[in-house]
């Protein structure tokens, strides 16, 4: 009976998906091919969540985060994609999972939150649109910040390897990671055959937005868009489980980059706003000695209780 109270709060969608977050994607295409009965709840304000983090399941008395330990908690309650696997099938699935992670996860965090173009024309100003003030121009900035930072210590940073060289190096990973995925997929409807698995969401979540978001920089996009077979997967995951979702982008190619461009020019002007009171404040040792020679009137700032992570930023 306590699944039959699931309740998943997860991203909102756009760009004709369901949610614009891979880990929501995730989970949300598990939970169809497992038949979990999920409710689910649409948010722009991941602080509706006790950590501050999306996708988020309600179980009862648990709160769960991360998708792999929400795929976990579906698998207890007896809703399993993977059980008609062999074990073959299985460790198939885990070493797939963690190619995806090793080799196609930081192309996409540097697609979405470093690539410049991108961050300033698309991710900035979806999250601007979403959130509500102040997060909406506090987050993206973190978050864009956290996935440079991964990418230097996962990949490479100065002076071992350059910017331009971490950059190649990722691309030609995440490229190689895709034609692996197709040489597995083939022409099979899904990665084990004629029924969907935990590999086929997975690989769903992280290949969605990165096939339908309006990128202005399209280098790994192209690729991918070059793979039919990779393609058709993510179409057939949409008809299949999300089939209220229009095929393509939901608003004409021109009224869309009209939205876009309004946006990109508030948030820009408000974000660099921000940024250079956040730097004139780090700028004053006047302030910073005033506070540490008054130890009364110094305030303790709360830390956050783990941070959102909007598209595929990792949960904290």
């Amino acid at each position: 009976m306590a699944a039959a109270h699931m309740e998943l709060l997860c991203w909102r969608g756009d760009w004709g998906l369901p949610s614009v977050d891979s880990g929501c994607l995730i989970v949300m295409a598990y939970a169809h091919f497992s038949n979990a009965p999920v409710k689910l709840k649409k948010t722009g304000n991941p602080r509706e969540s006790l950590t501050g983090c999306l996708p988020i399941l309600k179980s009862g008395e648990k709160t769960i985060s991360k998708p792999l330990n929400i795929l976990n908690c579906f698998r207890k309650e007896q809703y399993n994609a993977d059980y008609d696997l062999s074990p073959k099938q299985g460790a198939d699935t885990m070493a797939f999972v963690a190619l995806i992670e090793e080799k196609l996860l930081p192309a996409l965090l540097h697609t979405f939150w470093v690539d410049d173009q991108n961050y300033t024309g698309v991710t900035r100003p979806w999250y601007a649109s979403t959130m509500p003030f102040p997060f909406n121009m506090l987050v993206p900035y973190r978050s864009s910040r956290q996935a440079l930072t991964r990418l230097k210590l996962s990949v490479g940073r100065p002076p071992y390897m350059s910017l331009a060289e971490m950059e190649a190096q990722i691309y030609w990973d995440a490229k190689e990671c895709l034609n692996l995925l197709s040489f597995q997929l083939g022409e099979k409807a899904f990665f084990f055959g004629e029924m969907p698995s935990s590999l086929d969401a997975v690989v769903f979540g992280h290949l969605a937005p990165l096939l339908k978001a309006p990128l202005l920089t399209k280098k790994l996009q192209l690729h991918l868009k070059a793979i039919e077979n990779l393609c058709a997967f993510c179409e057939r995951v949409l008809m299949r489980c999300f089939p209220g979702q229009a095929p393509g982008s939901p608003a004409g190619p021109n009224q869309q980059d009209a939205k876009l461009r309004k946006l990109t020019q508030l948030v820009n002007m408000e974000s660099n706003l921000i940024e250079k009171m956040d730097g004139n404040l780090r700028a004053s040792p006047k302030v910073a000695r005033r506070e540490m020679s008054n130890p009364s009137m110094t305030a303790s700032t709360p830390t956050e209780n783990g941070a959102p992570s909007p598209f595929l930023l990792p949960s904290a």
